[in-house]
């Protein structure tokens, strides 16, 4: 029971903290913190280390492209409203746009970095303010937390844009079933989306198999 506790404030310190310098700006230092913690996380995620990095490289290659190819996007820095979230080579986009001209866009920017499969959540409307990113940064940090002892939280990504929850990462239909719940009875959660991927009973090692009971 203490260590379960342990882990929830744990996980809970550091989303706060990588929230908070995500809103900042300070790349540099979430770069950091995430090192630290990358030891626990590449221990329980599904995805391989080699995956995790070709994800980071996929999202970071796909926003560059953008930035490169839509100089329209400088006015305002409108390219700081839209997000990149890769997981096992599948690319989500979130964020906001001023027209559909500019989403489909940003889709055949996204195609040309080769990921797996892209998913263009992308809204037409104003950018997001400061108040509601920093609401979806606490709902992201609360199902974060609310994971632990239901489903390992290591092993699900959870993205949220304007109170809309999206769950990504490689896992049983059990383990999607009780993030999705989770995530589903968040106080200040609109809606959810699942992209999921999903792997059968029979692949899980014994250790993993017993945690799905």
């Amino acid at each position: 029971m203490l260590q379960k506790k342990s882990t929830k404030l744990t996980l809970l310190a550091s989303s706060l903290i990588l929230s908070s310098m995500t809103l900042q700006g300070c790349i540099p230092a979430v770069i950091a913190v995430s090192a630290a913690a990358s030891g626990a996380y590449v221990a329980h995620n599904r995805n391989s280390p080699s995956g995790v990095w070709n994800d980071v490289n996929l999202a970071y290659d796909a926003r560059q492209q953008m930035i490169k190819k839509m100089p329209q996007l400088e006015q305002g820095r409108a390219y700081n409203y839209i997000n990149f979230t890769a997981y096992n080579g599948a690319l989500l986009i979130t964020g906001q746009v001023a027209n559909q001209a500019y989403k489909d866009q940003i889709t055949r920017i996204t195609l040309a970095v080769k990921p797996r499969v892209v998913y263009n959540q992308l809204t037409l409307s104003a950018p997001q303010s400061t108040s509601q990113a920093i609401q979806d940064s606490w709902i992201t940090t609360k199902v974060k937390t609310r994971m632990v002892g239901k489903v390992d939280p290591t092993r699900v990504k959870v993205v949220t844009q304007n109170g809309i929850v999206y769950l990504l990462g490689i896992i049983t239909p059990f383990e999607a079933a009780a993030a999705t719940q989770v995530a589903r009875t968040t106080d200040g959660v609109r809606k959810v989306v699942k992209v999921f991927d999903y792997i059968k009973q029979q692949k899980l090692s014994p250790e993993e198999a017993k945690q799905q009971l």
